[in-house]
Parts: C-alpha cells; structure tokens; sequence
C-alpha cells in the first residue's frame, strides 16, 4: 500500500531536516573502502538467502518427481507443520548475532559461550517438546486443515523428527511402485 514507505520518508525528513541536521548524510563522509567491504558482506548475505530460498522451496519439485504429484499436498503440508517447532528457535537466535558481536568485541567469551550453550539446550529441548506434540496431533490437525482432502500417514509423519529418514522411509520412487 506504500504507507510504510511513506512513514519511513515522514520520518527521515522530520529527522534529518529538523530534529537533528547534522545527522544527515554527507557525500565528504563516504569512504569508497567502506562501501566496498559493506557491499561485499551484504553480497554474501545474499547469496546465502538465495541459497536457503533454492534448498528450503525445491522441496517440492523433488516429491513431485520421485513420488508422484500427487504426494506433494501431503508432505508439503506436514513439512509446513513440522517446520513450526523451530520457529522460536530460528527467530530468537538471529537477534543474538548483535550481542554476541558486542560481546566478543568486549573479550567476553565466557558470555557468549554461557549464551550460546543455554540458548542451543533451550532450542532443543524446546524443538524436542514441540516435534513429540505436532507428532501427536499431526493426522487429524493436517486433516482438518487440509479439509479432509489431506491425510499424510503415519510413516511419513513418524520420520519427520528423525532428519534424514524420510527420503528412505517414505518416498517410493515411481520406478519401483507395484
């Protein structure tokens, strides 16, 4: 609708052109070094989202080719299920990155290490809690979300917590159905 733009231009000039000027940008402040070494780690941030992007969205073209298009419904929507269960765990931990930075900037090690082991423990037992709940409830909630048209089985639903079992449990290629 381009009313956060609007907020954000609002904003910048209220800033910049009244509160306070001299934060506004000047071209005699740009260093050509800076923005090249800037460039060169969000071009990498880049790359690194187009690469999530091709693994995490080809999913379905790989169900489609060796287990039929007529898969693709229920492991999809059982991927998108099972997906819920480190949501908290991938949100939280991006918003680390800054203290974990400063931390390290200020030789606090012992911090981050202390961080980073309690909030992996919490992520897991978090994730273990939530996938042995979704397990559970998977069949009839896909159903009645799916309106009945979806009901994933219960092989494919018992794989989904042990990574890198259901491409051996559960697909069947084409080639070696009866």
């Amino acid at each position: 609708s381009g009313t956060g733009l609007m907020v954000n231009v609002a904003n910048a000039a209220w800033v910049f052109l009244r509160h306070r000027p001299s934060l506004l940008p000047r071209l005699a402040h740009v260093e050509l070094r800076s923005m090249l070494a800037l460039g060169q780690a969000g071009s990498q941030f880049f790359l690194i989202q187009i690469m999530a992007l091709v693994t995490f969205q080809s999913y379905n073209l790989v169900i489609s080719h060796y287990a039929g298009a007529a898969r693709v419904a229920e492991y999809s929507l059982t991927y998108s299920l099972f997906g819920y269960a480190s949501l908290p765990q991938t949100m939280l931990f991006g918003y680390l990155w800054a203290a974990y930075a400063e931390a390290i900037a200020r030789k606090d090690i012992a911090w981050v290490s202390r961080t980073f082991h309690l909030n992996l423990g919490a992520g897991i037992a978090f994730s273990v809690a939530a996938v042995l709940f979704l397990a559970a409830i998977a069949q009839p909630f896909i159903a009645w979300w799916a309106g009945g048209a979806v009901v994933p089985g219960a092989g494919l639903i018992g794989c989904w917590p042990r990574p890198g079992t259901c491409g051996r449990s559960s697909f069947t290629p084409r080639w070696q159905r009866p």
